[in-house]
């Protein structure tokens, strides 16, 4: 089945929170925050003419913290502080969104699942109230703490989102964030279904060809997101 990039940033909860429980805590090495500080900080300001407000500065601290974990678990710390500061002084929601990534990045470094699912609901409520990013994000968050009166209440939303858009990436989009919920509800017939009357209603070539190559593998596609999903809880 042909790799779907949109599904991939769908299912990129899913990923993180199998990171939290999985992945092992990087030993420190020499190339360690403080060096990476100098080096990223310097050739920041001298790009910016020595001109950084606050939040350009934590941004850019939480940035360099962020490729420093990679190699320094300890600098997993600063990601969080930075983050904190940075949510209370930017609220423009695109860049809140961005910080959280970095900080749910970090949470799978410290196997910290607690906090990567306070980031994640902070996450999807970045979003607009009733869109459909936010909405079946709470089904996937909903589903993976098992509850599921919640994560029904939801679905239900979710499969109300309109989906006549005129351009075709929000249709595949609102399309995938459906089909997500139909599965992890194991609402399988009613997924298929779903399907089948994109395939009739779409005027896309390239939408039509992306949900029928999803159709035809429907079980194999159903696997890839359970799997993703079991194996983190």
């Amino acid at each position: 089945m042909k790799t779907i990039s949109l599904l991939l940033s769908i299912l990129s909860f899913f990923l993180i929170v199998e990171s939290c429980k999985n992945h092992t805590k990087v030993k420190p090495e020499s190339y360690d925050y403080e060096t990476m500080y100098k080096d990223s900080f310097n050739i920041l300001i001298n790009r910016r003419g020595g001109h950084l407000d606050m939040v350009d500065t934590l941004y850019t601290e939480m940035f360099i913290a962020l490729k420093a974990s990679v190699r320094d678990s300890s600098s997993c710390g600063i990601v969080i502080d930075r983050v904190s500061k940075l949510m209370k002084m930017d609220t423009i929601k695109e860049n809140q969104r961005c910080d959280l990534e970095a900080e749910m990045a970090v949470c799978g470094i410290m196997k910290d699942f607690d906090k990567f699912l306070e980031s994640q609901y902070q996450y999807m409520n970045t979003y607009p109230h009733n869109s459909i990013e936010r909405l079946s994000g709470l089904v996937g968050y909903f589903f993976t703490i098992h509850e599921q009166d919640s994560a029904n209440y939801y679905f239900n939303k979710v499969v109300s989102c309109p989906e006549d858009f005129d351009d075709p990436m929000k249709r595949q989009l609102t399309i995938m964030c459906k089909l997500q919920s139909y599965i992890l509800l194991d609402k399988d017939e009613e997924a298929k279904d779903y399907l089948r009357e994109q395939i009739y209603k779409e005027q896309d070539e390239n939408s039509k060809e992306m949900i029928s190559s999803i159709l035809s593998d429907f079980d194999d596609f159903k696997e890839f997101i359970r799997n993703e999903v079991m194996t983190a809880m």
